[in-house]
């Protein structure tokens, strides 16, 4: 149903192309990071952050084109489809509206617990790659943190979509 909405296509292609831009803008400061002469303390919790930061702006652009392309889906299932005379004119921009104001709180902070796990799954598989010892504990821990994100964005799909 959704290639047959053309205008949600561009505004999917629009927040893609958001995302390159931000990760081109991100890997030129974890470049910084690592280059710089920062203990490896510093280094290590600058990364911790830089990390967040991606993963928790990924997050938020690719729930704010799920809650968009829910609303567009919505607008044309209550209405009887697309070419439906009471659907509303501008539907389109009043669901980018509704994510970008009422809904923008809700997509960041359910965004922000995803970001986190995945920066912990991140640093675990990190340590994983740097032991041997005790390799199958950090497998099992990492497979917990999988499930608990699995959970979390799955909780915050339907949430979103509500």
């Amino acid at each position: 149903m959704v290639w047959n909405l053309p205008e949600v296509m561009r505004v999917s292609y629009a927040f893609m192309f958001a995302v390159l831009l931000w990760m081109a803008l991100w890997s030129f400061g974890a470049a910084g990071v690592v280059a710089s002469n920062l203990s490896d303390g510093g280094q290590w919790w600058l990364l911790v952050v830089f990390s967040v930061s991606l993963f928790w702006t990924g997050a938020v652009l690719c729930n704010t084109v799920h809650v968009i392309v829910s609303g567009m889906v919505f607008l044309v299932l209550f209405h009887g489809g697309r070419e439906a005379a009471s659907i509303p004119a501008n539907s389109l921009m009043k669901s980018l509206q509704y994510a970008l104001t009422t809904s923008f709180g809700s997509i960041c902070y359910g965004s922000l617990f995803t970001a986190a796990i995945r920066t912990l799954r991140w640093e675990i598989r990190g340590l994983r790659s740097k032991i041997g010892n005790n390799e199958c504990l950090l497998c099992c821990v990492d497979f917990v943190f999988h499930l608990v994100e699995t959970l979390v964005r799955f909780f915050n799909k339907y949430a979103y979509v509500q």
